[in-house]
């Protein structure tokens, strides 16, 4: 079933399907809403879970973590690549058969904050509904980032009856109609490009002239298959330089910009570094986009560092933020966060993901045109978080 759209959630609170204490109306955007860091947690004590259990944890108690202290009462600095947690500010009251996702915003993805919902009665549809506030997990990427209580670093989703990407056929009718756009250097892409794989090398080419991919995350259905488009990788990155990033206090030597050479470029493991796709995507108004981790070249699979296989990723990409809003609210260059684990060489072209299509539950709409922030972008573009802080000082500033 579709997500829910801003004016689908509203329609959902009126009915009583779905109430959210603590929720602000600025926090509201087309497609999710911003929800706030409480306290933050490290796990002291893990339990080897019995598998016939996969949806109960009886011996997960409080008593597992313990609270990280703040540094000078003001922030949090958590160890790169280690997992934190922490408890949204806003309560979740969902009716039955509702249910949501919280990922990280993509202004705090780009300094290399990763969020992932750990509460499972959330992320699944139960005619119980939901009840209490989520636990997150926290992993930053290679850096070093402040974060405070009460900072918005991450963005709820929510679906009735679940959710998930839509078929191939869809997606290339929605190319052939205009209605899903892609270009590159210029030109606009008419078919549904992927990844092929022969002899053991990566080949992209249009979905029609060449067998179904060979892809161990796609489900085969009687429909057909859920493949994505191939977005492939920009010559310019910018490298996260190890200095401390406030994002109060927004430093641009935090990260240094760098062209990729086209007989490659060598990044050494555990550089954080944010690239952007060569394609510029603008989304029809009744979809969302979904960018998909999971790279058979690179053996990616997002957050936490495995592979489909089980095996630890060579290259985790756009782990945090995964979604992409409609036009007008967006269009442009999709920009990606990544981590290598080992050292890997990169080249201008080569595949880096998949982008997948989610509907919405109504198209998207709104009174006024809504632009993000990030609306328009032509390469990787550093994060803007530091306009949310802009915000809240102008809005105290009207209310003394």
């Amino acid at each position: 079933m579709p997500m829910l759209t801003r004016n689908d959630m509203y329609a959902a609170m009126y009915l009583g399907h779905l109430h959210v204490e603590g929720l602000k109306e600025s926090a509201m955007s087309a497609t999710s809403f911003d929800v706030r860091i409480e306290k933050l947690f490290r796990r002291v004590r893990w339990h080897q879970h019995d598998p016939k259990k996969l949806f109960e944890d009886p011996e997960d108690n409080e008593d597992d973590y313990e609270e990280v202290p703040l540094v000078d009462d003001e922030f949090w600095l958590p160890e790169p690549n280690k997992l934190y947690f922490f408890d949204t500010k806003e309560v979740f009251h969902l009716a039955g058969w509702y249910s949501g996702s919280i990922d990280s915003r993509s202004s705090w993805a780009r300094y290399g904050s990763a969020v992932q919902t750990m509460t499972d009665t959330f992320k699944l549809p139960h005619y119980d509904g939901f009840h209490g506030k989520v636990r997150c997990g926290l992993n930053t990427l290679g850096t070093l980032v402040k974060i405070r209580p009460g900072d918005a670093i991450a963005q709820a989703h929510m679906c009735y009856d679940g959710c998930g990407p839509v078929l191939d056929d869809e997606m290339e009718m929605l190319i052939k109609q205009g209605r899903l756009r892609m270009t590159r250097d210029g030109e606009e892409i008419a078919e549904l490009m992927q990844t092929y794989i022969e002899d053991d090398c990566a080949v992209i080419r249009p979905r029609s002239k060449g067998k179904q991919p060979v892809h161990s995350e796609m489900t085969l259905t009687s429909d057909g298959w859920n493949g994505g488009f191939t977005l492939t990788l920009d010559r310019k990155i910018k490298i996260y330089t190890g200095k401390v990033i406030d994002p109060r206090d927004p430093d641009p030597d935090c990260f240094e910009e760098i062209e990729l050479d086209y007989e490659g470029t060598v990044i050494p493991a555990g550089t954080f570094f944010l690239s952007a796709s060569a394609e510029e995507v603008e989304i029809d108004r009744h979809y969302v986009g979904w960018v998909g981790e999971f790279n058979l070249i690179t053996k990616t699979k997002g957050f936490g560092g495995f592979g489909p296989s089980g095996f630890p990723s060579t290259l985790q990409t756009h782990a945090g933020a995964p979604k992409i809003d409609p036009y007008p609210r967006f269009r442009g260059k999709i920009t990606f966060e990544n981590l290598p684990r080992v050292p890997i060489k990169l080249r201008p072209g080569m595949r880096l993901t998949e982008l997948y299509l989610r509907r919405l539950n109504n198209p998207y709409f709104s009174e006024k045109e809504e632009r993000s922030r990030y609306r328009d972008q032509g390469e990787a573009t550093i994060s803007r978080g530091h306009h949310d802080y802009q915000s809240q000082q102008l809005e105290f500033y009207f209310k003394r």
